[in-house]
């Protein structure tokens, strides 16, 4: 068979989205396992043409059951069987290094005991305040209540719940007082993590504080070690409009530059190539444990010492294998990271650089002949930058709602300079360790030039106009014919059947696409959602000819500096594709109501203006109407103290009043409320009951694209 691990691997991701998209119990799917292997020895017996698709079946159904058994099939003393309410001893052991931020720390555990009884699992303490005598290997007394993440309380809002089932954790809890937390016993973990991977990972921690400045410091923790908690959003933000996020994110990428600063280093001492390949492998590893076996590193680690034991025997190594043999090991050990965003752009990037670089690369450039070995690599580090784009940009508009045409040219400047920031700050940790400490002072200079030049080079790529697209969250089918397209584009020379494959791709999607427009035409619908901004209000209305009306904008929190505009709203409205807001309304001027406000008129285009003219002159409220001023948006001034709004469709009413308490209490219960009419009907949803069952009929319509 060829390329088994690749269609093995595609049997058993197949397998693991029917497990997550339906319910059918374990012993159904074992039934039908045996069942499936039984109909297989009876065909290999009668040596039928039906056998490859029956393993592709047994492979599927596998996947199906491995998936179930894992996120179903609990033991009765599992710490998710005894969540509650109450204020709970919990005594465990801390199995990650504690996640250190600007204003919390995190810290991974395994539960050993609550109020004195044996259990089991994964749970996730969160400290509310820096704390750094806590280690890997830890026992740990707490004392709190379990938080209850619950479903998403808006539309496109982060569902904290799946996030952390993907990780196997099923309790939290929140400590806000140190006096609730103590060390019972100190570390007793892994020795190859506790005596050997931490202390280099706190050795280089401790060199970076040492010698370089905040900004410059947070980000060589973010790509060397993964510490990016000391990263301020606003550069995060940056790295997302420019397209190298990925840079934040160890993964492949340095998994690589690493792998070749090691070879460069043993090279130095004349090592044979099989010891060094060893010792590579062994540092890599090592790293891998360093950085808390995330799936990236996994992955690339994976791929680099099979790739090396290929050079070793000799033989052509099949790239797509050996990704598929990394993507097998990887589910088998956690079949939800299947949904998790971090793998799949981990192996998107992978597998766009194997399969489109050698086919881009030679239409683009494969008939020049370039002799400039400078120019020859900058062309092929560009190439790559573009196979990633074209690989990612489906995935990074469903996830992040944006594409950033910038990074095709950011990534060709930001890759080699992350290689330089990298190697140098190995180097300044290991002269630090040894006597020769001015060496390390050398290189901790060079390496502050660098990553500030690096810094640099980001800000000023965020800053080129056009650089990134808002585009909105596409439907999945939309994804689906992109990557048919993208597929079928790159073959359409060499292959006839990608050429038909194009023709009717299109026309499908065309069809789509255009009844999926009629429907709407035909079906005029009025949506308004009440969004859950807190103690606030924020309405958000569709008008069925495309008109956008937002009222009011949600709180802003003086003290947590929570800004109901900025992460609530705005991603909501980035999902749809909202770029322009016909009508703001604000109904009063209190800060539960105006506080987000701000932040919408400074991210989007809006039309017109109509707020209350009260005598009203808190700052936030003046600040708001010298936006206005600035930006000389219409702004009409209603003579009342509170704007009560009525909107009309058909044979039904919307009313806006000044105070919708009643409104707010069933948001706190529900999450956000959506109503949807048609001027005679309505249908009434919240985040609850979608989160709990969506229809067949809703999940089909909203995958293409109709609702």
């Amino acid at each position: 068979m060829r390329r088994p691990a690749l269609k093995t691997a595609l049997g058993f991701c197949a397998g693991i989205i029917l497990g997550y998209f339906t319910e059918i119990s374990l012993s159904y799917i074992s039934f039908f396992l045996l069942g499936t292997c039984v109909f297989y020895l009876i065909f290999g017996i009668l040596r039928s043409k039906v056998l490859n698709p029956l393993i592709f079946i047994i492979i599927g159904i596998s996947g199906m059951f491995w998936y179930e058994m894992r996120t179903t099939v609990f033991p009765e003393n599992h710490i998710e069987n005894y969540l509650s309410r109450e204020k709970v001893k919990v005594i465990s052991k801390i199995v990650k290094d504690p996640d250190l931020r600007i204003d919390k720390t995190i810290l991974e555990c395994d539960a050993e005991s609550l109020d004195e009884q044996v259990v089991t699992g994964k749970v996730r303490i969160t400290l509310k305040y820096p704390a750094k005598e806590f280690e890997y290997g830890d026992r740990i007394e707490t004392y709190g209540r379990f938080w209850e993440s619950g479903f998403p309380r808006n539309p496109e809002s982060f569902d904290y719940r799946e996030w952390l089932k993907r990780r196997n954790i099923y309790a939290a809890m929140n400590i806000w007082e140190s006096g609730n937390i103590r060390i019972i016993d100190k570390g007793s973990g892994n020795p190859i993590v506790s005596k050997v991977a931490l202390p280099i990972k706190r050795s280089i921690r401790n060199t970076i504080d040492e010698h370089l400045g905040w900004i410059q410091g947070a980000f060589l923790k973010g790509i060397v070690i993964r510490e990016r908690g000391f990263l301020p959003d606003r550069i995060q933000e940056y790295f997302r409009n420019t397209g190298v996020i990925h840079i934040l994110a160890v993964s492949g990428l340095h998994i690589g530059i690493i792998a070749f600063i090691i070879f460069i280093l043993l090279s130095v001492f004349r090592i044979p190539l099989i010891p060094k390949q060893i010792l590579t492998s062994i540092f890599l590893i090592l790293y891998a444990f360093m950085i808390d076996l995330r799936m990236p590193v996994v992955r690339a680690t994976i791929m680099t010492i099979l790739g090396m034991i290929a050079i070793t025997a000799e033989r052509d190594t099949d790239a797509l294998n050996v990704i598929s043999f990394a993507v097998l090991f990887i589910l088998f050990l956690n079949p939800q990271a299947l949904f998790d965003v971090s793998f799949q752009l981990s192996f998107g990037a992978v597998l766009s650089i194997v399969y489109l670089y050698p086919k881009i690369y030679d239409s683009l450039f494969g008939r020049m002949n370039i002799r400039n070995r400078v120019a020859k690599y900058l062309l092929k580090i560009f190439v790559v930058s573009l196979c990633v784009q074209i690989g990612l940009a489906p995935l990074i508009a469903y996830y992040f709602w944006r594409v950033p045409i910038i990074s095709i040219i950011a990534n060709v400047f930001v890759i080699p300079l992350t290689g330089v920031c990298i190697a140098l700050t190995f180097a300044m940790s290991i002269f630090n360790f040894l006597p020769w400490e001015f060496l390390g002072n050398i290189f901790a200079c060079a390496n502050w030039g660098a990553t500030t030049f690096t810094l640099t080079i980001i800000e000023w790529f965020n800053r080129v106009p056009y650089g990134h697209f808002w585009v909105g969250k596409p439907f999945i089918l939309l994804i689906g014919f992109l990557y048919l397209f993208i597929l079928s584009i790159v073959n359409l020379r060499t292959s006839k059947p990608a050429r038909k494959v194009f023709i009717y791709g299109l026309l499908l999607s065309a069809n789509v696409l255009l009844w999926s427009g009629v429907y709407k035409l035909s079906h005029p619908m009025l949506k308004v959602t009440y969004l859950d901004v807190g103690h606030g209000d924020c309405v958000f209305i569709e008008m069925p000819r495309g008109h956008k009306i937002l009222i009011d904008g949600g709180p802003w929190k003086w003290g947590t500096w929570f800004n109901a505009g900025e992460k609530i709203v705005t991603p909501f409205l980035r999902a749809k594709g909202v770029k322009t807001l016909d009508l703001v309304v604000a109904i009063s001027p209190k800060i539960y109501r105006i506080g987000g406000i701000r932040y919408i008129i400074d991210n989007f285009k809006v039309k017109e203006f109509v707020c209350p003219a009260v005598a009203y002159s808190s700052k936030s409220w003046l600040r708001l109407l010298e936006l206005l001023e600035y930006k000389d948006i219409p702004c009409s001034f209603v003579d009342a103290d509170n704007v009560g709004l009525v909107l009309e469709y058909g044979a039904l009413s919307f009313r806006f009043p000044g105070d919708t308490r009643a409104i707010r209490g069933a948001i706190l219960k529900e999450g956000a409320i959506i109503a949807t009419t048609d001027g005679n009907t309505l249908e009434i949803e919240t985040m609850r009951s979608l989160s709990s069952q969506e229809s067949l009929k809703h999940r089909l319509l909203r995958y293409c694209g109709m609702i």
